[in-house]
């Protein structure tokens, strides 16, 4: 039995597919139901390979119609991001590992400004894959953003064999942030997580390293802790059982579980404390949950919204279950919420900027004063932070 739980926990089905799967590399948004005009993107397959020497398997949403420039006939053309001379159907390897202070570009010199977009990374569950990415590329790249799906180590088509829950997927996550901080197209970052994809955004935009990287944060059907997850679910089913003394049978299989899972995938499930690093997050976050999920019940994501540091918004859709469909409505105002993270970011340096330069004009020589730099503004809820 335990076996059957350990290979549910680190070696789940995969999902499997074939690159035609993601349709074409070249294709047209239509905003049809907004009056607008159909608007050019590509899609830039490319493989990373993480610190464990796996390949991740990526897809890079490209909105290619900004930056557009008149031709001699006055009709809008696409401005060539760096990545377009490079063959769309044969993806290239691409080094990540890169130390992310290095703000360096790696993109193709060019006499002219790049093209610049800010990026939303989407993170898939257990037994998901850059697939699922598919309903959110429309939301988010009619907003002026670019997406950037990949398939986790062990999961869908890249390498790597074991699902560890978001312990190994965090570094996944840095890998592609390492790469993306280096392009000079990309103007920021966000993440967009799913259940153990949105553990793993948590687990990042609250390290040291990483979190000034993250922008804003979008976190479905989150947990707080592995061993929570399946205390519950044993209860559900233990607790059945008439004159069993169901919290040291549920602690005992649970401690066996986490030894078995520890000796074949080489991850301790009670190191993945999610809502003690909530608390050291800052980034802006939207907070969502179904509230029939049987599988990680919406009182984890309640949890987290309690101890998560920085502004929060909660959204918990009615009735739906763990992988149930999103309510429809809801990608929109998740692309919305990261599209105003990105806008008042900008503000907020500009801001900063200027009260900066105010402050030292206006203060005495070897002042120790040194508070202005330390504001940021968060619009939408007009949150004003120390």
């Amino acid at each position: 039995m335990t076996e059957i739980f350990t290979d549910l926990i680190c070696r789940p089905p995969r999902k499997q597919y074939t690159i035609e799967d993601l349709g074409p590399h070249s294709f047209d948004l239509h905003e049809a139901d907004r009056g607008g005009e159909g608007k050019a993107c590509i899609r830039h397959d490319l493989v990373l390979t993480n610190r464990q020497g796996h390949r991740l398997e990526c897809s890079h949403y490209v909105p290619s119609w900004i930056g557009a420039e008149d031709d001699a006939e006055g009709r809008k053309q696409p401005r060539t991001w760096p990545f377009q001379s490079l063959d769309l159907d044969h993806p290239r390897s691409v080094n990540s590992n890169r130390d992310p202070s290095n703000s360096g570009s790696t993109d193709e010199p060019t006499d002219r400004p790049l093209p610049r977009a800010p990026c939303v990374v989407y993170l898939h569950g257990n037994s998901g894959s850059r697939l699922d990415a598919d309903d959110l590329v429309d939301d988010y790249l009619s907003r002026g953003m670019s997406l950037f799906a990949f398939d986790f180590q062990g999961c869908g088509v890249s390498g790597g064999d074991y699902v560890t829950l978001g312990g190994l997927e965090r570094r996944d996550l840095e890998c592609v942030i390492d790469y993306l901080s280096g392009l000079g197209s990309v103007s920021g970052i966000a993440l967009h997580g799913r259940s153990m994809g949105a553990a793993a955004a948590l687990l990042v935009a609250s390290c040291d390293r990483y979190y000034h990287l993250v922008d804003g944060l979008v976190l479905d059907s989150c947990y707080t802790s592995v061993r929570g997850v399946l205390r519950e679910l044993a209860r559900s089913y233990v607790g059945t059982v008439p004159l069993l003394p169901v919290g040291a049978v549920v602690e005992s299989a649970i401690d066996a579980l986490r030894a078995a899972v520890l000796s074949r995938a080489g991850f301790d499930i009670d190191a993945l404390d999610v809502a003690s690093r909530a608390r050291h997050c800052q980034a802006p976050a939207l907070i969502a949950h179904a509230e029939g999920d049987l599988l990680v019940p919406a009182h984890h994501s309640e949890r987290l919204v309690e101890e998560y540091g920085g502004p929060k918004k909660v959204e918990i859709f009615p009735g739906g279950g763990h992988n149930s469909p999103r309510p429809g409505g809801f990608n929109g105002r998740a692309a919305d919420f990261l599209a105003e993270c990105f806008r008042s970011k900008n503000a907020s340096r500009t801001c900063c900027v200027q009260m900066r330069r105010d402050s030292l004009a206006a203060r005495p020589a070897r002042s120790s004063r040194r508070r202005a730099a330390r504001y940021f503004l968060y619009g939408g809820g007009g949150l004003l932070l120390l």
